[in-house]
């Protein structure tokens, strides 16, 4: 099946200025976005450096009934997200309304979190889940993210990772309940495509409802740490990186 990559900013109203070539990275190493929609409503995302290109564009695909599956690419970027900006990425994500799989080949070390708004997580057998600077070392301020991991593989075993300056192997993240498979390297989006072939085959309703089952304490804990009214306005600064970095490839 071949999908058409065009490069385009998306803006709220839907409305984006298109063109073709997108690329992964821009000057500088900056990672840029990129939405690629195969035929059969299957949409990929990979992460991009800016937080304000990531959240809209998340707020325009959980609006596209023709996104029918999502695939989340990108986790192990180097992304440099504030406090802010990571909460409200966050919290994007948690409004896709379809079942959400990541894909993970390398080390995500800089905002694993993200991987928790994910129904499913496949990883390659290098894979690493972890912080450049353990969580727990940088004060109160992560309420929020530390409350997730605690709902997602338990108290215990959050306080311990966070705390620790060693990372998850993909392995052991599975034993956490973090992983849900753990696949030969470079097979993390290959497996991610066989599983959304699946979702496909249930009812849109089930699909639905089996999402907003899995994600409704995740946004219960968002809304609690104050990020659950964010406005996608106030992400037009919050994450700019560079004037290259807000390019979106996106597939009809």
């Amino acid at each position: 099946m071949q999908t058409v990559v065009l490069e385009r900013e998306p803006t709220l109203d839907g409305v984006a200025r298109s063109r073709v070539g997108a690329r992964p990275t821009g000057a500088g190493g900056v990672h840029r976005l990129r939405l690629m929609r195969d035929a059969s409503g299957v949409l990929t995302i990979e992460l991009g450096s800016d937080a304000g290109a990531i959240v809209r564009a998340v707020r325009a695909a959980a609006g596209d009934a023709r996104n029918r599956v999502v695939i989340l690419r990108g986790i192990e970027s180097e992304l440099a997200l504030g406090l802010v900006a990571t909460n409200r990425v966050l919290e994007a994500l948690a409004s896709l309304p379809m079942p959400v799989i990541a894909a993970v080949e390398a080390d995500a070390h800089a905002h694993p979190e993200i991987a928790l708004t994910a129904d499913v997580v496949i990883a390659g057998a290098k894979a690493t889940f972890g912080y450049a600077a353990p969580l727990a070392a940088r004060g109160s301020s992560d309420d929020a993210v530390r409350a997730l991991w605690r709902h997602r593989i338990g108290r215990d075993p959050a306080e311990a990772f966070l705390a620790s300056p060693w990372p998850l192997s993909a392995r052991r993240a599975c034993v956490w309940t973090l992983v849900s498979e753990v696949v030969e390297s470079g097979g993390a989006l290959r497996r991610a495509r066989a599983l959304a072939e699946l979702y496909l085959a249930v009812p849109e309703g089930t699909r639905r409802r089996l999402r907003a089952e899995f994600i409704e304490p995740v946004g219960r804990i968002l809304a609690q740490s104050g990020c659950g009214d964010s406005s996608v306005a106030e992400l037009g600064q919050i994450g700019s990186v560079a004037p290259g970095a807000r390019s979106v490839g996106v597939a009809a």
